[in-house]
């Protein structure tokens, strides 16, 4: 009796999650299927939910007519600058907040709780003003500086409890074995908390891959868009043309998503090798 129970709520739970995960990929499956059918099919009534006449025109037509390729290199360039510059700085700030104690790094943690309360609306005419101030308008420079200033709070507290995960005492062994402090973070706190940093540096990616705001307010010439900014541009007065936001979205969904089954990848190895060593 206990086992049939078992075997249905089994059933149950992936019932259940079998549902969850078609209502998540479903707004994913309908900008699929909208970028590769014609315009008379987006607007049928009722919808076309399993469509028999899609193509990839409208990809290749996003392509040739329109500067994705420009916004994907701008996008690449500014999500992976300022990965770069946030994982390093939070990784230390993680360590220093796990590690230390004392009101200095209480303040700080709590100063970077209050600083995710803000919306980052508030932040855009201080940053226009301190960028123009800077010559940083119109530049990828200063949309990197403002991506890594708005990911680098969530990205330590992330890092944090990546590194409160890491046993005090084999730092303190390797500090009684002759290393120095950096060595005994380099060789021992930072390898086992790899998966919270990858984690964190995947979260960096992916807000400044699709942050909006920013990029708007800071840059005004069109050849330095990035994606979210080229989107917005396909929204008239009049109109919309949905095939062609849909195929540019389809192309610039594919990098963070490839990058996100790599990294994943990486999780399940990291957290197997630890299981292993004992």
């Amino acid at each position: 009796m206990t086992e049939a129970n078992e075997a249905k709520a089994g059933f149950g739970t992936a019932v259940v999650a079998t549902l969850a995960t078609l209502v998540l990929l479903f707004p994913a499956y309908w900008m699929v299927i909208t970028a590769l059918q014609g315009d008379s099919a987006i607007f049928a009534y009722p919808p076309r939910f399993w469509p028999t006449d899609l193509n990839a025109d409208a990809l290749w037509s996003a392509l040739k007519t329109t500067n994705v390729g420009r916004w994907l290199a701008n996008t690449t360039i500014v999500a992976g600058v300022s990965t770069l510059f946030v994982v390093p700085v939070a990784a230390l700030t993680a360590y220093a907040l796990s590690r230390f104690r004392g009101k200095v790094a209480s303040f700080s943690a709590l100063l970077i709780v209050v600083s995710q309360m803000m919306p980052p609306v508030l932040l855009l005419v201080p940053y226009f003003i301190l960028f123009r101030e800077l010559g940083l308008l119109d530049g990828l420079l200063g949309l990197i500086l403002a991506n890594f200033a708005w990911a680098l709070p969530v990205s330590a507290w992330l890092m944090k409890a990546a590194f409160d995960g890491v046993p005090h005492d084999l730092e303190e062994a390797a500090l009684i074995d002759g290393c120095t402090r950096f060595s005994a973070i380099w060789r021992i706190a930072l390898p086992l908390a790899l998966p919270g940093i990858a984690a964190s540096a995947v979260f960096a990616f992916i807000s400044a891959w699709d942050e909006y705001f920013f990029a708007r307010t800071l840059i005004a010439d069109s050849s330095k868009w990035v994606v979210a900014v080229g989107l917005g541009s396909f929204v008239g007065d009049y109109s919309v043309s949905w095939q062609q936001v849909m195929a540019v979205a389809t192309i610039s969904t594919l990098p963070p998503a490839i990058l996100f089954m790599l990294v994943q990848r990486a999780f399940v190895s990291n957290l197997s090798a630890g299981a292993v060593k004992g």
